[in-house]
């Protein structure tokens, strides 16, 4: 299980967030909305370019591409559609036409295919390598209209690099899976989404929103965990939660630091702290995991109740930004230093104010309150 999950799912969520039904908060699938085509993909990302190959076709004939190696055995394609047509589960390995896949945009990143990194490939052997086509997919069956479409779980690229190498509509071969005609195209596509996270899962290149949704889609209980979380912070993932009640969603910068914020404070502590930049910064699309990192030390930390830090971030924000609340967080990485100094400045607010020294936090409280591994490579 990848790292993140690991830590995110640390302790178990409140008993009101994890009845959270994602069958209803999630988005549900629409083969219109969410199928995406990777030969269309193809031609606009050359229909957009500003210099020659406009076309798969001017790629090919300008860099000589071509298939090499040795060209398996598999199935034909007319074998292939006689087989879906009986309506019987099987697995095999067959040619399909390259023109004729799709990738499951709500678990897949095949909208977000490289296909300048897939020519780059293509030229370095000068084509496709037939032993290097890894292409697995799932058969997405129509009851209503007894129709069909491949709908690839592995292998996205290696579809662009053969039509860029071939041309459309030439038939390549794939590991192909049909789970038969009985089953929903929900329960279809939950199986092709498993194939495609314990896959995917592995892969070091995949950044902590692709992992999440993909492994919400396969229902692995702790990415399942993840996204109840961040549904119940009020968060968005990539377009999918769908917001109830007059919910206002928000972006979160960073799903990696977030998981910080959840191990060292706790569910509670990290959703009041969630809570609180959301209100502070309404207007911020996406909420940012430094300055919620610098709210959540002065929180649990400083003297401040939350009616004067509220009152306090107020003042303060009327010319600054979130990202004002950990400034050099390229050149310092630790927010315990920009946590104390928002507090030596809270405490000059305070006093100006005539405020109670109550609620000034001094050097020596902070520190004696804060772990001593968390401030020793800082000078406060």
């Amino acid at each position: 299980m990848n790292d993140l999950v690991k830590q995110l799912s640390g302790d178990s969520l409140p008993d009101n967030v994890e009845k959270i039904n994602l069958s209803e908060r999630l988005v549900s699938f629409d083969p219109k909305k969410h199928l995406f085509h990777i030969n269309s993909g193809v031609n606009d990302f050359f229909s957009k370019k500003k210099k020659k190959p406009f076309s798969p076709l001017e790629a090919k004939k300008e860099r000589n591409w071509s298939m090499v190696g040795i060209k398996p055995i598999a199935v034909s394609y007319d074998k292939v559609k006689a087989l879906i047509e009986k309506g019987e589960p099987f697995e095999t390995k067959g040619y399909i036409p390259n023109d004729e896949i799709y990738g499951d945009v709500l678990y897949n990143r095949t909208d977000e295919l490289g296909y300048e990194i897939a020519m780059n490939h293509l030229n370095d052997i000068g084509g496709m390598l037939w032993q290097a086509l890894h292409i697995k997919t799932v058969v997405y069956y129509d009851k209503d209209t007894k129709t069909h479409k491949f709908v690839s779980v592995m292998g996205g690229h290696c579809t662009v690099k053969s039509i860029m190498t071939m041309g459309a509509g030439e038939h390549i071969v794939s590991d192909i899976v049909f789970y038969g005609d009985k089953l929903t195209m929900e329960e279809t596509r939950e199986l092709a989404a498993i194939l495609h996270h314990t896959d995917s899962d592995l892969r070091k290149n995949q950044n902590p929103v692709s992992r999440t949704v993909s492994g919400v889609s396969a229902r692995v209980p702790a990415y399942v965990e993840v996204v109840k979380m961040l549904i119940d912070c009020n968060y968005q993932l990539k377009g999918q939660v769908i917001p109830k009640n007059g919910q206002k969603l928000w972006e979160i910068s960073s799903l990696q630091e977030l998981k910080n914020l959840k191990i060292e404070f706790g569910y509670d502590h990290t959703k009041k702290t969630c809570l609180l930049g959301q209100e502070i910064f309404p207007d911020l699309k996406k909420q940012l995991t430094i300055g919620l990192q610098v709210l959540a030390i002065v929180l649990k930390y400083s003297n401040l109740d939350d009616k004067k830090l509220k009152e306090y971030l107020r003042h303060w924000s009327q010319d600054k930004i979130m990202s004002n609340l950990f400034p050099n967080s390229k050149s310092n990485k630790n927010p315990y230093l920009p946590a104390y100094e928002f507090i030596k400045g809270a405490n000059i607010w305070l006093k100006k104010m005539g405020y109670s020294k109550k609620y000034q936090t001094t050097r020596k409280t902070f520190v004696n309150r804060v772990p001593a591994n968390k401030i020793e490579d800082v000078k406060l």
